[in-house]
């Protein structure tokens, strides 16, 4: 398995994070990153599509090739099928991520690091059988009474500049910014 040497953090937040980028990965693995993306081109703001948690406590932006998965509120496949999905967690300190949790969370590049808003990948998870590497962004927001989180997969070519504008789109839904 391809997580077995991360420590696991018994945090019911990131124990369900870890199950559903697990299940993800079992899930599209097959399919995930087989389609090359053929457009890396920027999307009108004003043509992106806002996706709801489950609990309708969080909401992100995604660009109009993204599809929504019918099946599961609050998760998404990008054009290459790999999927990400954003959930409504509990509540964490309002802190910058300390030396410690960066270890943990085995954070490989750190976007985003204030007390309010968490943005870092991990390190990329090696494609098998001539398939791309893969890459988890984790986006963690701080909300009244909760976090809004979102892990996002998709190849390592993609668009770093596009994951940046769907990171920065998470966030509970009554403070969620328009996009312009």
């Amino acid at each position: 398995m391809l997580f077995m040497n991360r420590p696991i953090i018994f945090d019911g937040d990131r124990v369900v994070c870890f199950v559903f980028v697990v299940i993800l990965m079992a899930y599209g693995w097959r399919t995930a990153a087989s389609i090359p993306r053929t457009s890396q081109g920027q999307s009108k703001p004003d043509a992106w599509l806002v996706v709801q948690d489950k609990t309708g406590a969080c909401r992100m932006s995604i660009p109009p090739d993204w599809k929504l998965e019918p099946r599961w509120s609050g998760h998404v496949l990008a054009p290459e099928q790999t999927e990400t999905t954003l959930i409504a967690g509990a509540k964490r300190t309002r802190a910058a991520m300390t030396g410690t949790e960066q270890k943990a969370l085995e954070v490989d590049k750190l976007f985003e690091n204030l007390p309010e808003f968490w943005f870092y990948s991990s390190k990329p998870i090696t494609g098998v059988g001539g398939k791309p590497n893969l890459i988890v962004y984790h986006v963690n927001a701080v909300r009244d009474g909760g976090t809004c989180m979102a892990q996002i997969l998709v190849n390592e070519s993609h668009s770093e500049d596009e994951i940046r504008r769907i990171a920065v789109s998470v966030t509970a839904t009554h403070n969620a910014p328009q996009l312009e």
